[in-house]
């Protein structure tokens, strides 16, 4: 078992936004959650990543309690891509402050990773030193799915990831993702409101209601 959630519980301003919510995900599973707005979903997943705290329940990663283990094993991909990069900083810049965070490495180093997972999500070098908005959206969430995977991730959370794309980078975003889970001994947890994408990407779905 790679994650194990018990009972999980969380109430914002008197509404219970997950009640007594558990689930488990096996390694190199695709899980697929969706659901309406306010359902939770992003809820669940910022507890997940440490971004919020439930008030009651248990989360297990690995068998040990999410709050023990290393950071970097889970990384999550958000709705909006450009807003989670840096605007100040280039493409490359923002690669880099991740990385360094969690390895000590020299930039040389750095940046010969940095092509590496480029290539694996299809990107090209010549955008390393362009800044956030003079990207596509595409262009922009395959940057943040690189920079996850430059991190060696065992979990990936896709909150709404292809919300703000077209049709068509939506499918090449999907393909990229069913794409990563061999090479990369992957898991996913992928959230969305698109029943037909979940059955395109995950294994199985959980409907949040």
């Amino acid at each position: 078992m790679l994650l194990k959630i018990n009972n999980l519980n969380k109430t914002y301003k008197s509404q219970h936004v997950l009640k007594d919510f558990s689930l488990t995900l096996n390694p190199k599973e695709y899980l697929g959650i969706a659901g309406p707005s306010g359902c939770g979903k992003t809820t669940l997943a910022k507890c997940i990543v440490g971004l919020e705290t439930p008030d009651s329940g248990d989360i297990f990663f690995q068998d040990k309690f999410i709050n023990e283990i290393n950071k970097k094993d889970i990384q999550m991909i958000f709705q909006n891509p450009v807003s989670s990069l840096n605007p100040r900083m280039t493409i490359v810049q923002n690669m880099f402050e991740a990385y360094r965070i969690y390895f000590d490495k020299s930039k040389k180093n750095a940046k010969e990773i940095i092509l590496r997972h480029f290539n694996d999500v299809n990107l090209d070098e010549n955008i390393l030193y362009r800044h956030p908005h003079e990207l596509s959206g595409g262009q922009c969430q395959r940057v943040m799915i690189a920079r996850a995977l430059m991190l060696c991730p065992k979990l990936l959370i896709a909150d709404e990831p292809t919300a703000s794309l077209d049709i068509l980078t939506t499918l090449k975003i999907a393909d990229l993702l069913k794409s990563l889970r061999e090479k990369y001994s992957l898991s996913l947890i992928f959230i969305s409101h698109d029943i037909s994408l979940i059955n395109y990407i995950c294994d199985r779905k959980i409907n949040m209601i």
